[in-house]
């Protein structure tokens, strides 16, 4: 049995709600087995019993939930009772922050050809010189992994190969 249950709680007419179910289309099917949408009002407009449970008020919503069986023996009865308890452990309220969940559980880099980081010294460590980059390929299908050398130009907002004055030429 996992250990953890996915809900979604959405509602008809709500276009984040559409965007993420869109989304979710993408995603492989064993992926997608992972969640369960559940609505999160009735059709008198009162929130469900899960919603009410788990303190959802907003769609979409996503609502990670750590399951454990906890079992007793009656010795006396001769039988074992077992309680299912449910724990929140995180949740992400809204179609993007949903959908950058998903993606960084690694579905995106799994299906990518090349996923690409660009880095610049500047932006963590004093006195670094603005201009310095560097784009580091973490994977390539077809071609080599590595980290090449840029220039930031931050007035275009873009990242160019290295003049000559960079190398000391």
């Amino acid at each position: 049995m996992k250990q953890y249950h996915c809900y979604v709680f959405t509602q008809d007419g709500c276009p984040p709600c559409a965007r993420l179910k869109d989304h979710i289309e993408t995603l492989s099917p064993q992926e997608k087995s992972e969640l369960d949408f559940v609505p999160l009002k009735t059709e008198s407009g009162e929130r469900t019993a899960l919603a009410e449970e788990l303190n959802v008020d907003l769609t979409p919503t996503l609502v990670v939930v750590h399951e454990t069986v906890i079992c007793d023996y009656d010795a006396e009865m001769g039988y074992e009772f077992c309680d299912l308890e449910e724990e929140s452990v995180e949740r992400f309220v809204g179609a993007n922050n949903i959908i950058e969940h998903l993606q960084a559980t690694g579905a995106l880099e799994e299906c990518a050809h090349v996923v690409l980081f660009p880095y610049r010294p500047a932006v963590d460590e004093e006195g670094a010189d603005p201009a310095d980059a560097e784009v580091i390929v973490a994977k390539h299908r077809s071609g080599p992994v590595g980290t090449a050398i840029c220039e930031w130009q931050g007035s275009r907002v873009r990242f160019n190969n290295p003049s000559a004055e960079s190398f000391g030429i």
